[in-house]
C-alpha cells in the first residue's frame, strides 16, 4: 500500500512542475522548400490478349460405313488455326459425346472416335492423337506467336454398330489458353 502512494506522490509532483514551465515549441519550419525542376514518370501497360479463328468450321463427312476411318487430306482440307490476339497462347481441342453415340480413344458399339493431327513451328501432336472427351483438353500447339498459326488434320473413325440411322453432329471446341 505505501508503494502505490509514493508514485502517486511523485507522479503529482512531476505533473506539477511540468504545469509551471512554459510550453516550448516542438518544431519550427526554418523555410518552405519546392522543386524548381520536377520530374515525372510515365507508366505503359499492354494487356495479354488471345483470340482463336479456324478457318474451317464445318467438317461434312457425308455417309460413311460402319467400322470405317475417314481423315481429312493432308494439308487439302485441313483446318488453319491462328492465334488472333496479341500475346503468345496454346491451342486446346476438346471433344463431345454427340446426342447418340460417345466419344471414345477407339471406335466400338455406339461409341466413335476422333483423332487429331498437327502440323506447324510449334505443333505439339504431329502423330495422330485420340480424344477421349474427359474434361481435360488436348493440347494441338504451344506458344503460338500473336498472328501465327498452325494446321490441324482430323480423323473420324465411325461406331463399329449402332441402331443410329439419322444423321449425327458432332462438336469440336478449340480455345486459346495463356502460354
Amino acid at each position: 500500500m505505501k508503494s502505490k502512494i509514493l508514485t502517486c506522490a511523485i507522479a503529482l509532483a512531476v505533473l506539477g512542475t511540468l504545469a509551471a514551465t512554459p510550453a516550448l515549441p516542438v518544431f519550427k519550419i526554418i523555410e518552405q522548400v519546392s522543386a524548381a525542376n520536377p520530374d515525372t514518370v510515365n507508366i505503359t501497360v499492354r494487356i495479354k490478349q488471345i483470340g482463336i479463328a479456324c478457318n474451317r468450321s464445318d467438317w461434312d463427312l457425308g455417309w460413311v460405313e460402319l467400322g470405317s476411318t475417314t481423315a481429312t487430306d493432308n494439308g487439302a482440307n485441313w483446318s488453319n488455326i491462328t492465334n488472333t490476339g496479341n500475346y503468345p497462347c496454346d491451342f486446346h481441342i476438346l471433344g463431345e459425346d454427340s446426342e447418340s453415340w460417345t466419344l471414345e480413344a477407339t471406335a466400338g458399339a455406339d461409341q466413335f472416335g476422333l483423332e487429331f493431327i498437327g502440323y506447324g513451328t510449334n505443333a505439339s501432336q504431329t502423330d495422330w492423337h485420340a480424344l477421349t472427351g474427359d474434361s481435360d483438353n488436348d493440347t494441338i500447339a504451344h506458344d503460338v506467336a500473336a498472328s501465327s498459326g498452325v494446321n490441324m488434320g482430323l480423323r473420324f473413325s465411325a461406331p463399329t454398330s449402332t441402331d443410329v440411322d439419322t444423321q449425327e453432329s458432332l462438336t469440336l471446341t478449340l480455345s486459346a489458353v495463356l502460354s
